[in-house]
C-alpha cells in the first residue's frame, strides 16, 4: 500500500484544496487487497492542525465507501481506494471575564462585572460608583492590592484578557483645629493681642515673618516656639521679644533749646 501526496506542507500552511486533504491509497503489484480492512489513519498520525482547525470526517472510496471518522476501518478493494480528510474551522470558545472591585477597607464597592467573549479579550467601562471610607477621600482604581497609585478612574475603558481586581485608592481627609500665636516680652507679658488661627491636624504650622515684627521690640528666636505639629487642641506658638533701649544721643538732641 502507497501512501501519495504530502499532507504535511498542507498542515503547514492550512488545509488544502479548500478544506480537505486527499490521499490516495494504492495497490501493491502480486498482492490482493480485495476486502481487506485499513484502519483510518488518526490526524496526529500525518500532521498537526493549525490553530482553529479540527477534523469533520474522512470519506473513504473502497469497497465500503462513505464518511467515517479517523480510527474507524473500512475495506479497501483491489483497485486501491483514497480517503479525503474534510477538516472545519472550530468554533472559537468562549471565556468569560469577570472585573471585581475592592473597596481597600472602605465600603460601598460597585458590584463585580462580567463580561464574555471569545475574540480572547474583553472590554470593560469601570464603574461610575464610587465607594466610600470615612475620613478619607476616594482617588480611583488601582491594579495593585498595595493601592498607592491611581490606574483607573470611574468611567475609564479597561481591556482585559482575564479575569481582574481593581483596588480603591484612597487619600486621608484633612482634619483642622485651631491653635493661638502669642506675643510677649522679657517678663512674660503679652505685647499684644493673641490671634486664634487653623490648620490641618498633623501639618506643622509656623509663624511668618510679619508676626516676628513688632514695633520697639527685638524679636528673640532662641527663647521663641515659632512652629510645632498641630494638634487637636491646646498647640501654641510663643513668640518671645525684648523691648528695645532708648537711644539717649537722639532723646538728648530732641530737648535742646536754641539760645535767645
Amino acid at each position: 500500500m502507497t501512501l501519495y501526496g504530502t499532507p504535511e506542507a498542507a498542515i503547514k500552511t492550512g488545509p488544502t484544496y479548500g478544506s480537505k486533504v486527499k490521499i490516495d491509497l494504492g495497490t501493491k503489484m502480486g498482492q490482493s487487497w480485495n476486502n481487506v480492512s485499513y484502519r483510518i489513519p488518526q490526524v496526529n498520525e500525518y500532521f498537526t492542525l493549525n490553530d482553529g482547525w479540527t477534523i469533520d470526517y474522512v470519506s473513504v472510496a473502497g469497497n465500503s465507501s462513505g464518511k467515517r471518522q479517523p480510527g474507524t476501518s473500512f475495506l479497501l478493494g483491489m483497485s486501491g481506494g483514497s480517503m479525503v480528510y474534510y477538516f472545519k474551522k472550530t468554533a472559537p470558545s468562549t471565556v468569560t471575564y469577570t472585573l471585581s472591585y475592592d473597596a481597600s477597607s472602605g465600603y460601598n464597592a460597585p458590584t463585580a462585572q462580567i463580561g464574555k467573549s471569545a475574540t480572547g479579550s474583553y472590554k470593560f467601562t469601570i464603574s461610575t460608583q464610587r465607594p466610600m471610607r470615612d475620613g478619607y477621600v476616594f482617588k480611583g482604581w488601582s491594579t495593585s492590592s498595595d493601592a498607592n497609585r491611581v490606574d483607573y478612574e470611574p468611567d475609564d475603558t479597561i481591556i482585559m484578557d482575564g479575569s481582574k481586581t481593581l483596588y480603591a485608592v484612597w487619600e486621608r481627609t484633612p482634619v483642622t483645629a485651631n491653635y493661638t500665636v502669642k506675643w510677649i516680652d522679657e517678663n512674660s507679658k503679652p505685647i499684644k493681642a493673641d490671634e486664634t488661627r487653623s490648620g490641618n491636624i498633623g501639618k506643622t504650622v509656623s509663624a511668618n515673618d510679619h508676626d516676628k515684627r513688632v514695633l520697639d521690640y527685638t524679636y528673640e528666636r532662641s527663647k521663641s516656639i515659632e512652629s510645632a505639629v498641630l494638634k487637636n487642641g491646646g498647640t501654641v506658638l510663643i513668640l518671645c521679644f525684648t523691648k528695645n533701649k532708648p537711644n539717649l544721643n537722639i532723646m538728648k538732641t530732641q530737648i535742646r533749646r536754641p539760645l535767645k
